[in-house]
């Protein structure tokens, strides 16, 4: 019998890519780590599931992806060469906790209940810019802050789940002012020395009169002098500062006797009469 034998050859074109390996991270960025595509090759990355990833440069190998969910992301590294192409997938997972520390407020009070979103079964703790503030318990994700005076405060919440630790911040702004008139007094005089608590550089400040007579030689100052004073008077000192107002009082009682009033002199021809 006869035979023919005829040779070919097969390529095989398709590309043999990798993704790199799994990570877990803390963050919601990462580095990728892909084989580069070799000469007359060209590399994609894609995100499996999207929720805003964002690739710093999609063709690049080992791009920078911002905007990393919580949990696992499968992102796939596809290399093709004009003929064939192929992927490789690879997962990220981002362990990081999820938290909110809260809005950020302006108050005018000396105190603020937090309302950081509960940590759970994780660890949080707050922390403050200014170690002066109180917290009545600074792993309660609804602590409550005191001792706040009229200042810009940063209170961050600090939250563990044993693998990663996360922060977030929140600012409080108080125009809070610890104020006081000063004490009440008796005297026997019709003035008055006035000392306050001083006007907050942002702020302003005056004296009134809410009950009796009297003048201020400054109702501007918190240090000034109140005159003409009557029988009893009540003064107050308001301090505006930002949107808060603030005031205090004291009473002065002027114990300076009356001024006796008589007749007019008189001559008399006699040995007694009569005084009105």
């Amino acid at each position: 019998g006869c035979s023919s034998i005829k040779d070919f050859n097969i390529i095989n074109n398709l590309p043999n890519p990798y993704a790199g390996i799994d990570q877990d991270v803390c963050s919601d960025t990462v580095i990728l780590a892909a084989d580069a595509p070799l000469f007359g090759e060209a590399g994609l990355w894609t995100v499996i599931d999207p929720q805003g990833e964002i690739f710093t440069d999609n063709s690049a190998s080992n791009p920078m992806v911002i905007n990393l969910k919580l949990g696992t992301s499968t992102f796939q590294w596809t290399i093709s060469n004009g003929l064939c192409s192929a992927s490789d997938f690879v997962q990220i997972n981002n362990n990081r906790p999820d938290l909110y520390a809260g809005p950020d407020v302006s108050i005018c009070e000396n105190n603020y209940a937090l309302s950081a979103d509960n940590a759970g079964a994780n660890i949080g703790t707050w922390s403050c810019s200014d170690p002066s503030v109180v917290f009545n318990d600074i792993y309660s994700n609804q602590a409550v802050v005191s001792n706040l005076i009229n200042n810009n405060y940063t209170f961050t919440w600090t939250v563990s789940n044993g693998i990663c630790t996360a922060q977030d911040n929140l600012l409080i702004h108080t125009d809070f002012v610890p104020i006081t008139a000063g004490v009440n007094k008796s005297d026997c005089a019709d003035t008055l020395i006035l000392s306050a608590t001083a006007i907050p550089l942002s702020g302003n400040g005056y004296w009134s009169l809410t009950f009796g007579d009297g003048t201020f030689d400054n109702s501007m100052s918190n240090n000034t002098i109140a005159r003409n004073i009557s029988e009893i008077s009540h003064f107050r000192w308001t301090i505006l500062s930002g949107a808060c107002t603030f005031n205090d009082e004291i009473e002065f009682v002027n114990q300076l006797p009356s001024v006796a009033v008589t007749q007019a002199d008189k001559a008399v021809c006699t040995n007694q009469t009569l005084i009105t």
